[in-house]
């Protein structure tokens, strides 16, 4: 499995991916990665928010990384899924 990826380089094109970041919990005991399923909806040509794969909702926090899904059992490619 490839290595997440710094959010810039993202897929902008609604290909669905896996969105990622880290959360520091109660005063920086607990530390853990948070992450969603999510695409890019656009708003124009250079404008766009990241949404929730199931429901299209906008998502409000701010991801630090990404990475493609991974392969379905038995599979060894990495799927890349329109919304």
């Amino acid at each position: 499995m490839s290595e997440w990826k710094d959010i810039a380089s993202a897929p902008k094109d609604g290909t669905i991916i896996l969105l990622g970041t880290y959360v520091e919990a109660f005063d920086k005991v607990v530390n853990f990665f948070w992450q969603e399923m999510g695409y890019w909806e656009k708003i124009g040509r250079k404008r766009g928010y990241w949404a929730l794969s199931a429901t299209g909702d906008k998502i409000t926090e701010s991801f630090t990384h990404w990475h493609p899904l991974p392969a379905p059992p038995g599979s060894t490619e990495s799927r890349a899924v329109d919304p």
